[in-house]
């Protein structure tokens, strides 16, 4: 089948440069659940394209099926410092919300941690503190209660 221009339409042939810092491999061993091949891989990946901002996202979400969150977030945030309006990064940093980084680095914040202590005080769960600090709480919930009381 030949395309507008008489070319003959198949798989484009990439450029050698298009090439280089590919995460196919490292995507590969994930699937495999090989998470440390998989890291060395994309270290690979960004010693020659070290602003390769899929690759440091790629990084984030090995860490965090390794289950290192905090790891994840650094490698997340470095994602998003080579793009600050790259949503999969953003997105994926807003989904550590519902995990234990999020909650110590709410307890890390001086004002925060006597809040969320208030609020576990009343009985709410770690999920109902994240949906109340997230802006989703019914406006007379407990927590709701213990913000307007301090």
């Amino acid at each position: 089948m030949t395309g507008r221009r008489g070319r003959k339409s198949g798989p484009l042939a990439l450029p050698e440069a298009a090439l280089l810092g590919q995460l196919r491999e490292a995507r590969e061993l994930i699937a495999k659940k090989d998470f440390q091949a998989a890291w060395k891989s994309v270290l690979g990946a960004l010693a020659v394209r070290p602003f390769h901002c899929e690759g440091y996202l790629l990084l984030a979400e090995i860490a965090k099926e390794a289950g290192d969150t905090e790891q994840a977030r650094r490698c997340a945030e470095r994602a998003r410092q080579c793009a600050p309006d790259w949503k999969p990064a953003k997105q994926f940093l807003k989904g550590l919300a519902g995990t234990p980084y999020a909650r110590a680095f709410l307890t890390q914040l001086a004002p925060n941690a006597g809040l969320l202590a208030a609020a576990e005080a009343y009985g709410l769960t770690h999920d109902e503190i994240a949906s109340a600090l997230a802006g989703e709480s019914e406006p007379h919930s407990p927590l709701h209660e213990v913000a307007t009381a301090t």
